[in-house]
Order: C-alpha cells, then sequence, then structure tokens
C-alpha cells in the first residue's frame, strides 16, 4: 500500500514539472527588446503605466489598491485644467465648489465636507507627496502636471488619519 502511494505521488509531481516549466517568462528577450527601443513596454507593445499609489513606484497592474492613474498628456488631450473637471476622467469621483475657495472632494460617497472650513477632511489631498491639510485653492494646481492619482478606499496606513475616502496625488 506504501509503495503504491509512494509511486503516485511521485507520478504526479513529474507531470507538474512541465507546466512550472512552461509559465516562466524569457528574460532574454524581453530585456534585449527593452533595451533596443529605450522605453518601458512589454512584448506586446503596450506601454507599462508607474503609480506611485503605495509610496513607492510600482506597475498599475501590480498595485494592491484601487487607482485611478491619468498622465499628464492624458489630462492635456481631455481639456482638464480645473479640479471639476477631474470627473471626467476619475470613475467614482465627484467635485463641488464649497463656500470661498474650498473644494469638496467625494470618492465612493465619501465626502471631505464637514460642518464648517476647520473641520479635517475624509480626503487626503497631497500635491508632491506634500499633504494639503486643507485642499483650498486647488483649481490652479492643474497645469504642467507628471500625472494625477485618485486612490478609492481607505488610505490610512499610506497616508494618515485623514484619508478615510481615499486620496489624490497630484
Amino acid at each position: 500500500m506504501s509503495n503504491r502511494l509512494l509511486t503516485l505521488l511521485t507520478g504526479t509531481a513529474l507531470s507538474l514539472v512541465p507546466a512550472l516549466a512552461h509559465a516562466q517568462d524569457v528574460a532574454g528577450e524581453t530585456k534585449a527588446g527593452a533595451s533596443a527601443t529605450g522605453a518601458q513596454q512589454d512584448p506586446a507593445g503596450l506601454e507599462e503605466i508607474v503609480v506611485t499609489a503605495q509610496r513607492r513606484e510600482e506597475n498599475l497592474q501590480r498595485a494592491a489598491v484601487s487607482v485611478t492613474a491619468v498622465s499628464g498628456e492624458a489630462l492635456a488631450t481631455r481639456g482638464v485644467t480645473t479640479a471639476a473637471a477631474l470627473t471626467q476622467v476619475a470613475p467614482a469621483l465627484q467635485v463641488s465648489p464649497a463656500a470661498g475657495p474650498y473644494t469638496v472632494f467625494t470618492i465612493r460617497s465619501v465626502s471631505n465636507f464637514g460642518g464648517n472650513a476647520f473641520s479635517d477632511p475624509a480626503i487626503a489631498v497631497n500635491l508632491s507627496g506634500v499633504y494639503l491639510a486643507t485642499p483650498t485653492a486647488v483649481q490652479g494646481l492643474f497645469y504642467d502636471l507628471e500625472r494625477v492619482e485618485v486612490l478609492k478606499g481607505p488610505q490610512g496606513t499610506l497616508y494618515g488619519r485623514n484619508a478615510t475616502g481615499g486620496a489624490i496625488n497630484i
């Protein structure tokens, strides 16, 4: 009985080896193709989108967070020059003006609007990695941008207590 089980397990393990070898990437061709073109592209010819949503550069498809990243070229092409126009390119984001220079951001129905202008926001707005405690005068920030990232859902682990609804990285 024991000999029969050992033979069965050995045969099963050996049958899985070709599947593992088939799933490996061809490293030589990918590196040669990338160095020849000078751009970050995969073999299919798609451009790699790099985000810094988790405070380090990583591929958008490998990021473990729900993020919408829009490049500066795409913002210019679509005519996004104000915070209110971000709703054109970022789903689940609502932007509305409030009293004075304040802007109300809402991500997935969580809003940064409080009872007064001095309350803590629920959406963190970061400009070049610096947290804006009150998103005042955000309208003038949408020129000559590298990218805008909208992170949906709670981001308190990386962006602090004022990121309950999400974060916007400009």
